[in-house]
């Protein structure tokens, strides 16, 4: 179950867990859900029905997934862990993504104005990566540039609206992550 199904990241899970399901002789049934209401009722819908779970973290409320758990559904977490939910989860280290990102584009190409979009407020897996960011800078000696920080999420509109941002800019930046 995902909030999407399109997009890079979650297509190669999927055409991972599908291959894996095969050899198991399972058959993958694959859901997007949109909204927090729809995701419960899906989320009820199959549990009822399936063997076990893959979910993607942001998809299930806490409650649900203790609920999952005193029912004895099996499941996985994509994305991220959450804290006090006893499960398997598979999840990025954004943080170290990042930093090694950029300090490639410092080290192998020589970028110094390097530009962030993402998000950098709360949410574990953008602050990660802006963390990720800010530490490359600065053991390259870089000084973060507050204009090179653009706020965005992860879509294409967001993406698009911040590129054509820094592009504006009178001194636009070398490389961006």
């Amino acid at each position: 179950i995902f909030p999407r199904v399109s997009g890079p990241f979650f297509s190669e899970i999927i055409q991972g867990a599908e291959v894996e399901a095969r050899q198991c002789q399972y058959h993958l049934l694959i859901y997007s859900v949109h909204s927090a209401k729809e995701d419960e009722e899906m989320l009820r819908f199959l549990s009822a029905k399936v063997d076990g779970l893959i979910l993607a973290a942001s998809c299930a409320s806490d409650l649900y997934l203790k609920e999952l758990q005193q029912r004895r559904i099996p499941f996985v977490l994509l994305g991220c862990a959450k804290p006090g939910i006893a499960a398997d989860s598979i999840s990025p280290d954004n943080r170290q993504g990042a930093f090694e990102m950029v300090t490639h584009l410092i080290e192998q190409h020589g970028c110094r104005r390097i530009a962030f979009v993402g998000q950098t407020g709360p949410l574990a897996q953008g602050h990660a990566r802006y963390e990720g960011y800010c530490q490359a800078l600065q053991r390259g000696g870089l000084t973060l540039e507050q204009a090179l920080v653009v706020r965005g999420e992860f879509d294409e509109s967001s993406g698009y609206r911040a590129m054509t941002s820094l592009l504006g800019e009178s001194l636009p930046p070398q490389a961006v992550f």
